[in-house]
């Protein structure tokens, strides 16, 4: 899952970034938090998932930015199975403009979850504002309106990207 980003990081390396501190208890909470989404799949290591013993996994940049995601949405209760539904389409945005110039601050991006009363999921990055409309879409649009229809959407979680990966420190 590499793209490009030389630096490994390990899981303590990860939580001593997240939670700003070392060996604190939001350290061992964030550290178990990054152990318990690799175990679930939604924070795939750059490096085998079981190394083995005494050796550590490894994550690249990306995934550092991709867990600090997480952890935002699981303070909020977002559900595992919604968390996986982001792996599977996040991974497609990290090599794109907008998640270097959210990485960089450089623009405001945020990340929009859109949920149905069917359990239907979608995720959205985008610039400048939130797709929360793809909400009123739905309500406008008949076609839509059928309860079984993936694409109907009645809900939303937004994340400012920007604002969550400041505080992320890589140097």
């Amino acid at each position: 899952m590499s793209y490009g980003m030389s630096h490994a990081y390990s899981v303590k390396e990860m939580a001593r970034i997240l939670a700003e501190s070392d060996g604190s208890e939001e350290y061992w909470r964030v550290y178990r938090q990054i152990r318990y989404w690799t175990e679930k799949g939604t924070l795939p290591p750059d490096s085998d998932e079981n190394p083995g013993t005494g050796v550590s996994l490894e994550y690249d940049e990306n995934s550092l930015y991709h867990a600090a995601i997480l952890q935002e949405l699981s303070s909020i209760g977002v559900a595992q199975s919604a968390l996986m539904v982001l792996t599977n389409q996040l991974t497609d945005v990290y090599g794109t403009r907008i998640w270097a110039r959210a990485k960089s601050g450089k623009a405001v991006v945020y990340l929009t979850g859109l949920f149905g009363s069917s359990g239907n999921v979608d995720w959205r990055v985008t610039p400048n504002a939130p797709a929360t409309a793809e909400i009123d879409t739905c309500l406008k649009n008949p076609e839509l309106q059928k309860r079984a229809n993936p694409y109907l959407f009645t809900s939303a979680v937004v994340v400012n990207l920007t604002n969550t990966f400041k505080r992320v420190k890589t140097t």
